[in-house]
């Protein structure tokens, strides 16, 4: 499929738009995940505490 260079310029904007989009939800991800890891191990540490 052949793209004329203003089509070819459309769908290059588009794409790194959403790979730039993509990442930024990736790295919010990342960043949920690690504080939900965080709060589990705090939750079972304090638990291990009190059986304690």
């Amino acid at each position: 499929m052949a793209l004329t260079p203003a089509e070819y310029e459309a769908r290059r904007r588009r794409l790194e738009a959403d790979a730039e989009d993509a990442r930024k939800a990736l790295n919010a991800a990342r960043r949920r995940y690690e504080t939900i890891c965080d709060e589990l191990a705090a939750l079972r540490r304090a638990q291990n505490q009190a059986g304690q």
